[in-house]
């Protein structure tokens, strides 16, 4: 893509390629409701850029808007509706920079604060460094963010005061488990639809749920409480996925004593978020062999090994993409054959 680089180079690719020309109505889809407001900012500097205002037009001499809009997806509205609802749920660590820097752009936006345009690039450059320094730090690169970050912290589930089951103003004990309400593992939670049930029995609802996370009473979203609701479906690991680490160090022996094995922290992230399905599914097949005794012929047991193959056969590949012409990608590839026989003693 030819990046523009003049005010006037600007207001074509703003007005032909970097907005939504039909406009934008389901406002009660959230992600729709986020797109709407970035295109509100557009037209906004669609308007400076044409009345020549100087505050836009530095904008576009400073590379500002390089940063607002290179390395956006296609303008295409259900495409890009998908890319935003998998920024929104995805853990803060696990998004790419610019999922970020798109929802600091929107929330700013939306609050009003600073009020104007180039002030609020600014301000949501600051916070992008910050979040680079947060999700590039060592401690943040060697874990594997809870898949589950926004049910637990985003979500319509709401912690409620012990005093009102004491007062009789709600139930006593859990509907599910009838343990009594405590402020350590019962604490008693309502949900966007009004059931009340203990902590421990929504974390261990949510963890066994794949897509739409509900209530398991009446299986409304638990989220926005509508029994309708399309909007908060998410993936799902299959399983906790196998550390990177743990790969890395028989991939990478020879550099098993250093923190990252030799990585940039950008690599080593893009390791870790684009194997982090395999590594789930690496997990669960271990944890499937490792916990039952299946013969060498056993038709489940063939067709595990087959599935652990080809997906140490695609973690190969990433790492082979993202190491570039290192000189230790011989080394990875005998690492991962060492790790399918791993994952081969497992079952004898």
């Amino acid at each position: 893509m030819i990046v523009p680089k003049t005010a006037e180079a600007w207001l074509f690719e703003l007005q032909h390629r970097k907005s939504f020309h039909n406009p934008i109505v389901d406002l009660s889809n959230p992600y729709g409701t986020a797109i709407r407001t970035y295109q509100t900012l557009t037209n906004s500097i669609i308007d400076g850029l044409r009345r020549k205002n100087t505050e836009v037009l530095s904008l576009a001499t400073e590379g500002l808007l390089h940063e607002l809009y290179i390395g956006l997806p296609e303008f295409d509205y259900e495409s890009f509706k998908h890319w935003v609802r998998d920024a929104t749920l995805k853990h803060p660590l696990r998004r790419t920079a610019k999922q970020y820097h798109f929802l600091a752009i929107v929330r700013l936006q939306t609050c009003g604060e600073p009020s104007s345009t180039k002030a609020k690039v600014l301000e949501a450059a600051v916070e992008l460094e910050d979040w680079k320094a947060r999700v590039y730090a060592s401690q943040s690169l060697l874990k594997d963010p809870d898949p589950l970050y926004f049910f637990r912290n985003k979500n319509g589930i709401r912690e409620i005061d012990l005093a009102l089951s004491k007062k009789g103003e709600i139930a006593q004990d859990c509907l599910i488990c009838t343990n009594v309400f405590d402020k350590t593992v019962h604490t008693a939670m309502r949900a966007p639809c009004g059931h009340i049930i203990c902590k421990r029995c929504f974390d261990k609802w949510l963890l066994q749920t794949t897509g739409k996370y509900t209530c398991p009473l009446c299986r409304a979203c638990v989220v926005c409480g509508n029994n309708e609701c399309t909007y908060h479906d998410v993936h799902q690991d299959r399983a906790p996925p196998v550390p990177i680490p743990d790969i890395l160090d028989r991939v990478l022996p020879e550099h098993s004593g250093e923190l990252l094995h030799g990585l940039a922290p950008e690599q080593y992230w893009t390791l870790r978020e684009r194997t982090r399905t395999d590594r789930g599914i690496l997990r669960w097949i271990e944890d499937v062999l490792a916990t039952n005794e299946l013969s060498a012929q056993d038709p489940v047991r063939l067709r595990l090994l087959k599935d652990a193959k080809e997906v140490v056969a695609r973690v190969t590949n990433v790492i082979r993409e993202v190491l570039g012409k290192r000189e230790d990608i011989e080394c990875a590839r005998c690492g991962l054959r060492l790790y399918s026989l791993h994952i081969l003693s497992l079952s004898r």
